[in-house]
């Protein structure tokens, strides 16, 4: 049996979240092997055009790979067919923390973490829950043996894009936990290797797009002009994520005043569709339980909320649910200037009763019978080396799968013993509680794509983001451009 040794050497591009603060801690061989592995397959799959499905369906991805793991030409790359395992072993091993870049460095008070992953990132008090920390490691090593000269090639050319395409930790899909490969080594012999994402992410496109768009690449960029002039860092392009991300999904806050979702109320009104959203649902439905949300349901004078005829629930559509399911939905029953005309829910926790002024839905999706348990978000940012670039990876594959299925999706109040804004009904001579409930559509793909939707979301213009800010909790003044990648580019 022939024993190859591989090493790649890999370099930590921003902050990793998890739970261990030791100088070991990093990437785990057991989350990054089982992601390579079904990337090999995947990918050859695609490049040997054994692709037989063209339709989009939930689960495509698992049937093409139970179907390669039966072929022939793979008896000696697979060793368990039920977990789809290669056969070759993995260690990763982290030299030594970067304390320089260790976000707690650079602030006297305990701090929240950046951009919008609000975990905590210490342990000094221990009556905290959900303790996280951050670490930033100088070098890490992967080592691999593998048995077999063929996979050995296949794992030097794929690991690198897999890096470049996938994240760790935390809050990976925000940015946090990236990686790059930075050297390769075979049989102690260093191979002739360049670290570039962006052809990479060009190969990505040209071997997963033969048949459909699966996969979609976009780049934020600061403004050229000022690029040499800019002292970017980790903290700035996080923050930019989050702040980004934010004004797709749900829009902005400055300075405490809330600046609507202009990307998704926008994309739908220039695109002639007349659908109530998840929250307008949300927001009649208490209005017509009897909550006390009149400074919600006007504006100027002016009636904000129309009384909806939900009847037809086919119009309810979760919008917010095209960039990723959320376990729950929560917002604010009020803004501050009128707190006074609100009647307070209590929360209590620790047995000590706080006062809110939230409203919390439980959100749960269906496919026939099938609960779906989770849907995350299709958009994956990753920071260049510089961390003056921001490439989001779609994965419109998944997003048009999940369209076709055209679950059901309830959203169904929450509330405290506790609250007095309830509306009750007596059933077996037992009070009983009347939740407010609703059930909603997601768009289907006549009314919602992505390469329509960036569109909207500024490509080919400069956008300003307002609240980023550095490492120093400096505000951060720059101007990004957003461009489409596309495979038919010349590579470098």
């Amino acid at each position: 049996m022939n024993v190859i040794k591989l090493e790649f050497s890999l370099k930590q591009i921003t902050p990793m979240i998890h739970f261990q603060n030791e100088n070991g801690a990093t990437i785990r061989a057991t989350e990054l092997k089982p992601k390579l592995d079904r990337f090999i397959l995947l990918w050859m799959a695609y490049e040997n055009n054994k692709v037989k499905c063209n339709e989009q369906k939930i689960d495509s991805e698992t049937e093409i790979l139970k179907k390669i793991v039966k072929e022939k030409d793979y008896d000696n790359w697979i060793i368990d067919e039920k977990h789809i395992a290669l056969n070759y072993k993995m260690r990763i091993k982290a030299t030594c923390k970067d304390e320089n870049k260790d976000l707690l460095n650079h602030s006297n008070k305990r701090q929240k973490y950046l951009g919008n992953a609000n975990y905590i990132l210490d342990n000094r008090n221990k009556d905290e829950e959900d303790k996280y920390v951050s670490t930033f490691s100088k070098k890490i090593l992967v080592k691999i043996i593998c048995f077999d000269e063929l996979l050995a090639d296949k794992i030097i050319e794929l690991l690198p894009i897999l890096i470049d395409l996938t994240a760790f930790g935390l809050q990976q899909s925000k940015g946090y936990g990236n990686f790059r490969v930075d050297e390769i080594f075979k049989e102690n012999k260093k191979q002739q290797y360049k670290p570039d994402i962006e052809r990479n992410y060009i190969k990505l496109l040209k071997n997963f797009n033969t048949i459909n768009n699966n996969v979609l690449v976009y780049k934020l960029e600061l403004d050229k002009e000022k690029n040499d002039k800019i002292n970017a860092d980790y903290a700035v392009a996080l923050n930019a994520i989050a702040e980004y991300n934010r004004f797709l999904k749900s829009g902005l806050r400055l300075d405490g005043i809330y600046i609507p979702s202009v990307i998704m109320k926008k994309y739908f009104k220039q695109n002639g569709y007349n659908i109530i959203n998840e929250k307008k649902a949300m927001k009649q439905k208490l209005h017509l339980a009897k909550y006390n949300i009149e400074n919600l349901t006007h504006h100027d004078n002016k009636k904000i909320i129309n009384n909806y005829d939900f009847s037809d629930s086919g119009k309810i559509y979760y919008t917010r649910g095209l960039l990723g399911f959320a376990q729950l939905y929560q917002f604010s029953l009020c803004i501050k200037k009128n707190h006074d005309k609100f009647d307070i829910i209590p929360r209590y926790k620790n047995g000590k009763e706080k006062k809110a002024f939230w409203k919390v839905f439980d959100v749960k999706g269906k496919i026939g019978k099938e609960e779906i348990s989770r849907f995350p978000s299709p958009l994956h940012y990753h920071v260049s080396e510089n961390y003056k670039e921001i490439y989001i990876i779609v994965n419109n594959n998944s997003l048009i799968s999940l369209q076709n299925e055209n679950p059901i999706i309830t959203f169904k109040e929450k509330y405290a013993k506790e609250e007095k804004q309830r509306k009750t009904y007596k059933k077996d001579k037992k009070e009983q509680v009347e939740y407010v409930q609703f059930t909603a559509k997601l768009p289907d793909t006549k009314k919602f794509d992505f390469e329509s939707f960036f569109k909207v979301a500024g490509l080919d213009t400069i956008l300003f983001m307002a609240n980023v800010k550095n490492k120093f909790n400096e505000i951060y003044e720059g101007e990004y451009f957003l461009t489409k990648l596309e495979d038919n580019q010349n590579e470098r």
